[in-house]
């Protein structure tokens, strides 16, 4: 299956996802698909109106990579607009549909549902003994993203183990942000890691995490979970992320930063081999289940 990539998209969480689907050519606009030819495409990272530009394929799959509760959290409801906007072209047969990640959203619109699973050939290997600190690198900063709980639970936990907490930030913004907000209402010690816009390095800087927290209020797949277990590192997330296995804590409650906490400071004494090693073959089934499924589109 051919897979075309907007360009920017590379180290996205969806550009993980396009890899999942077949051989991935990265354009910046879709009138450069016309180049190719084929009976099916697939695009990532485009909006569903850019899709009547391409002339060659006969069938057109549109990759929709958020859940719905994600969608009315997006800033200025951009993603319902994208929804929108896809459904309707689905109707007028310019999409003939779309590739979601969430089961539960395929059922509510009848899209089709690919399992995630991340390419794995990219992963280096982890030094248990280093230990940097306490990754919120899955926290964008974005209103699903659940920050003050898990920077609290993130702060109790520092207690007993004297490491910073880890943000993954570019955007000048958000770090000038981040510093008016921990004069008072945060006050941590954290530390912001810049620049990873190279896979290998990020992966390097992730295998040296003590542990992951991500306990957003939303998410279809988490791409930051799965490849900090991959490199031994166990993640605490809520129950929204069901398919993850026993690499991960699931709190019931993830409005609770006492209970992320806690669910923390127990998997802090996990096994990182085990949890590699489960990773592992969860991702393994994941792929073959998504390869099945692409190979009838």
């Amino acid at each position: 299956m051919i897979v075309f990539l907007r360009k920017g998209y590379e180290e996205t969480g969806s550009g993980r996802y396009a890899e999942c689907l077949g051989d991935v050519t990265v354009i910046e606009k879709v009138v450069e698909s016309n180049t190719q030819s084929g009976k099916s495409a697939i695009f990532v990272g485009f909006s569903p109106n850019d899709l009547w530009l391409n002339k060659t394929f006969e069938n057109k799959y549109y990759v929709f990579a958020s859940p719905l509760g994600q969608a009315f959290s997006s800033p200025d409801f951009n993603e319902v607009r994208t929804l929108d906007q896809l459904i309707k072209a689905i109707d007028k047969g310019i999409i003939t549909n779309a590739i979601v990640l969430s089961q539960a959203l395929a059922d509510a619109y009848g899209f089709i549902f690919v399992q995630p699973y991340l390419n794995v050939e990219k992963m280096g290997r982890f030094d248990p003994a280093i230990k940097s600190g306490i990754s919120l690198f899955g926290n964008k900063f974005r209103p699903h993203k659940n920050l003050l709980n898990e920077i609290r639970a993130a702060k109790e936990l520092q207690k007993s183990i004297n490491q910073p907490i880890l943000f993954n930030v570019d955007h000048h913004s958000i770090v000038n942000f981040l510093e008016q907000l921990n004069e008072k209402v945060l006050q941590i010690e954290y530390k912001i890691i810049s620049g990873l816009y190279d896979r290998q390095k990020l992966y390097d800087q992730m295998a040296s995490h003590s542990i992951h927290i991500e306990c957003s209020f939303s998410e279809s797949f988490s791409y930051m979970v799965l490849e900090n277990a991959l490199l031994g590192v166990p993640s605490i997330i809520g129950p929204n992320m069901y398919w993850f296995g026993d690499y991960v804590s699931r709190v019931s409650n993830i409005d609770d930063w006492r209970e992320i906490h806690n669910a923390a400071a127990c998997m802090m004494a996990y096994d990182r081999n085990v949890v590699s090693q489960t990773a592992f073959q969860d991702n393994e089934l994941w792929q073959a289940e998504s390869i099945k499924t692409v190979s009838i589109l």
